[in-house]
């Protein structure tokens, strides 16, 4: 039988088989543990009988994509949340979170919430700020979990889809969550305070499922990406779509050219012409630094 993994008991894995459309505990074979370290929310598995209600997982689909941490595979959508104020967006998290999905092939998605707390003065701004990501071709998605503006496209977008949240602490994402799938939040129960496990109690990741079909990763403890020796400032590079961001082609006089102090660079020429936005040039030095170990916070 075919499942995927959506949770974890104890040491007993939480597997959704998706022929049967029903929810297991299984155990995992002592060789699957040395093969792969670990199983994740969003492994694909297969999953054979012992006895009656008694399960045991016997291989692992090889994963299309990771994330570590927070512990979750096989992703179609990484959705990034962040919110207008409190707190106030930072778009260099954005693209922490973006550029680490970007190195792992995973497509990520841009939500801003608590466009309720937009004051009329600062609607021209949110409005460029809307143009500037459409031209790079990252559209973003405003929504209020307030007053329920733009869920309905946010549910169409995760529908069908394994996905996972991720963003700054304070942004909605519980508040999120409860949104599209109600009671969501009473997944959990009590811990014992000595083994921290509980007989109702989710550790790790967890894939809640979605009424629309489709899950999304409750991922406790995953705000942001730090980069990771994978990231060099190439990678930073490449991540940017500088054609749609400067309007014409780029030709640098060097193919290793990281558009910083090189001569003849198109980009750092666009940018000092004024064709390129200086919201972009600046955050992608500032990127570039922490590729390089001289930023970050």
């Amino acid at each position: 039988m075919r499942g995927i993994v959506i949770g974890r008991v104890g040491p007993q894995f939480r597997v959704y088989l998706l022929e049967d459309r029903r929810e297991v505990r299984a155990w995992a074979r002592r060789r699957l543990w040395k093969d792969l370290g670990d199983l994740w929310a969003g492994d694909l598995v297969e999953v054979q009988t012992i006895l009656a209600d008694d399960y045991v997982l016997t291989g692992v689909a090889p994963r299309r994509n990771w994330l570590d941490p927070p512990g979750v595979a096989n992703l179609d959508l990484l959705l990034i949340v962040v919110s207008w104020d409190a707190p106030p967006l930072d778009e260099r998290v954005v693209h922490r979170i973006r550029i680490a999905a970007h190195v792992r092939g995973i497509p990520a998605g841009i939500v801003v919430n608590k466009l309720d707390l937009l004051k009329p003065g600062e609607h021209p701004g949110w409005v460029a700020l809307q143009e500037r990501y459409h031209q790079a071709g990252w559209p973003l998605l405003g929504i209020s979990v307030r007053t329920g503006l733009g869920l309905e496209d946010l549910r169409r977008q995760l529908q069908g889809r394994v996905s996972a949240l991720a963003g700054p602490s304070g942004t909605g994402k519980s508040a999120l969550l409860n949104a599209l799938i109600p009671g969501a939040r009473l997944r959990t129960g009590e811990v014992h305070p000595r083994t921290r496990r509980g007989r109702h109690t989710t550790t790790g990741t967890t894939l809640l499922p979605l009424p629309e079909g489709g899950w999304v990763a409750d991922t406790p403890g995953f705000s942001r990406s730090i980069f990771g020796p994978e990231v060099t400032p190439a990678v930073v590079r490449d991540a940017f779509p500088w054609g749609a961001l400067t309007g014409r082609p780029i030709r640098c006089q060097y193919d290793d050219c990281l558009h910083l102090r090189e001569p003849h660079c198109s980009v750092r020429e666009a940018y000092e012409r004024g064709d390129l936005a200086p919201e972009w040039y600046d955050l992608y030095v500032q990127l570039v630094a922490e590729a390089q170990g001289g930023g970050g916070e």
